[in-house]
């Protein structure tokens, strides 16, 4: 499994995951639109009243400042060639399969 990464574009911080580590080859996910990758945006405050926040648990590991959580909501238009300079760090194994898991539960591919 490929680890997420942690980009800034555009002034917003995110989690690029490869479209192969979410989806897989065997079920294809049918509420994300097939790309080449998916970009989370990162947000410093979850809204408790919606179920689609992910919080980073080893966000100070990642190279973050603070704590993060993940809106799984939407997935940005970004595509896979993003620059080295906004490259802020990656994301822990534990997050990643984490975070893998609660993508595909929420929409309902668990």
């Amino acid at each position: 499994m490929t680890s997420a990464k942690i980009f800034q574009v555009n002034n917003v911080k995110g989690i690029y995951l490869p479209a192969e580590d979410l989806i897989g080859q065997k079920s294809r996910a049918t509420s994300l639109s097939e790309k080449d990758g998916y970009f989370f945006k990162l947000i410093a405050e979850n809204d408790q009243t919606l179920n689609r926040f992910y919080p980073l648990k080893d966000w100070h590991l990642s190279g973050l400042s603070g704590p993060a959580f993940v809106d799984i909501g939407n997935s940005l238009p970004i595509k896979p060639d993003l620059e080295a300079d906004s490259y802020i760090g990656s994301v822990s194994d534990r997050d990643n399969w984490i975070l893998n898991h609660f993508i595909r539960q929420y929409y309902g591919k668990a």
